[in-house]
């Protein structure tokens, strides 16, 4: 063999062997490779940042921990075929870390780096808004407030990501649906059925850590005003009765506001008071003046939150006791004051000529009445007169029950009438049309007799004036003996 030829195959063998190292070095080079952690929500497949995970590849050990996107890569390489060991140290703020064999997976380092990324999954914790609602004077819960509560108060209603509405029970109590924890959250009152608390409309933030977070709400109550409704005798209501109202100022009661009633007997303050101030005693009510009639309270009033309040308006009825009285009315005959008159009418009217009532004597010609008021004018006007008697004054007159001295108020008017007298004419004559003279008549009213009556020579006797009013009796009870009697009792 020739040295050419031996040089030549040499030469082709340097260049196999530095092929040869070239090829091994590219494949030595591609080998190595980084593996990928992914770590999701279960529920949302949102990324999880702040993982911890732990990993080895039997020879050392290292620590990653998942970036915002929920990622991390391996600090250093592994040859491919590297059995690499990971296990989950810290599941993330707010998510449930694996336990048992969930927390540890293995990964073979592949050359296709697609297949060199692990993902984990994790359940998040669950936490919940728990809300008391209260009273902030009386401590006492609030029941039927209602709230809106959710990620996004203008979002959907009932949506995980909108909002829910919540209404307290009986206990002032509501808790929310449950959410991510770390999870921030807005709450607004939004109504009451219980008109006499302030709403506070304001949003509110909530950002849960890992637990439950529990909130007292407390509401100051709506002031409110006082509404006097003032009565009398037969639950009339009084026009212009004046009160004060007066809270204590230090240790002294100072007045705050005056009203007066209307014709409904209503007085409304413009003023509010505070609850606490009513329920502590520092508000009352003083009557300054009454009207007519009525005897004006001597006591303060002293204010409730046991009254009824509708609409933050407290209400406080007031009845004042009219001032007895009794009026009398007495009837007589003129000529006779001793002979009292039975069956006169008389109508009672106010100034504005309404009819206040009806009065009608008696046997003894009296008629009263305790219905009027005291201190207050009236007119009196008799409309009808007993029978047999006229009217002397027709037109009304005034009079006011006022205090002389007695007790009940006492006032009396006497109203004579004047008789309507008629007469008993007689015409007596025999069965052929002469005149009787001397036959004599005797007139009773009832049991007693009135008057004797004889006939002249024309047969004709004439009684003295009677009383129309009475019922009389016409006897025959004498006639000469050659006249037979044949006359009947005559009612008259």
């Amino acid at each position: 063999m020739s040295k050419l030829l031996v040089r030549k195959k040499i030469g082709k063998f340097f260049l196999m062997v530095v092929l040869v190292v070239l090829l091994l070095g590219t494949i030595l080079q591609a080998v190595f490779r980084h593996f990928e952690i992914k770590k999701i929500n279960e529920e949302t497949n949102n990324p999880i940042e702040g993982a911890v995970f732990s990993y080895t590849d039997g020879k050392a050990t290292y620590t990653g921990v998942t970036d915002k996107n929920g990622q991390f890569t391996s600090k250093v390489s592994f040859p491919v075929g590297t059995k690499i060991t990971i296990t989950e140290t810290f599941a993330g703020p707010g998510f449930i870390a694996p336990t048992g064999t969930e927390k540890t997976q293995t990964l073979i380092i592949n050359v296709n780096p697609d297949k060199n990324v692990f993902t984990f999954k994790n359940t998040a914790i669950k936490v919940k808004l728990e809300i008391h609602k209260e009273n902030s004077r009386t401590h006492q819960p609030l029941k039927n407030v209602t709230f809106k509560i959710g990620p996004n108060l203008n979002g959907q209603e009932g949506a995980a990501n909108g909002f829910d509405f919540k209404t307290t029970d009986e206990n002032g109590y509501i808790e929310s649906r449950l959410y991510d924890a770390r999870t921030k959250i807005y709450y607004q009152e939004w109504s009451s059925e219980d008109d006499s608390i302030k709403l506070d409309k304001t949003i509110k933030t909530v950002t849960f850590n890992d637990t439950n977070i529990g909130i007292t709400v407390k509401n100051d109550e709506e002031p409110v005003q006082i509404k006097v409704i003032k009565t009398g005798k037969d639950d009339l209501p009084l026009e212009n009765v004046v009160f004060v109202v007066q809270k204590v100022v230090g240790a002294s009661w100072v007045d705050v506001e005056t009203i007066k009633t209307d014709k409904s007997g209503k007085a409304v303050t413009t003023n509010k008071f505070t609850r606490g101030d009513i329920d502590a005693g520092f508000i009352r009510l003083v009557e300054r003046e009454t009207i007519p009639g009525y005897d004006k309270l001597k006591d303060p009033i002293m204010l409730s939150l046991d009254n009824t309040i509708e609409k933050n308006v407290l209400e406080v009825k007031v009845e004042n006791k009219a001032i007895p009285t009794i009026f009398e009315v007495y009837k007589y005959d003129k000529d006779d004051k001793n002979k009292p008159l039975s069956g006169a009418e008389f109508e009672i009217t106010d100034t504005k000529g309404n009819v206040v009532c009806t009065l009608v004597t008696n046997n003894e010609g009296k008629a009263k009445t305790t219905e009027l008021l005291a201190n207050t004018t009236y007119y009196i006007k008799e409309t009808k007169a007993p029978k047999g008697y006229k009217i002397i004054n027709g037109e009304k007159e005034a009079f006011k029950i006022t205090d002389t001295g007695n007790h009940p108020y006492y006032y009396k008017k006497d109203v004579p009438n004047e008789p309507i007298y008629g007469y008993i004419e007689i015409y007596k004559k025999n069965q052929d049309g002469k005149a009787l003279a001397g036959i004599e008549f005797t007139v009773y009213d009832g049991d007693k007799m009135i008057q004797t009556l004889k006939t002249d020579e024309n047969g004709y006797a004439k009684s003295k004036p009677l009383i129309v009013s009475s019922v009389y009796t016409l006897k025959e009870t004498w006639a000469p003996a050659n006249i037979l009697v044949d006359f009947d009792d005559q009612t008259l």
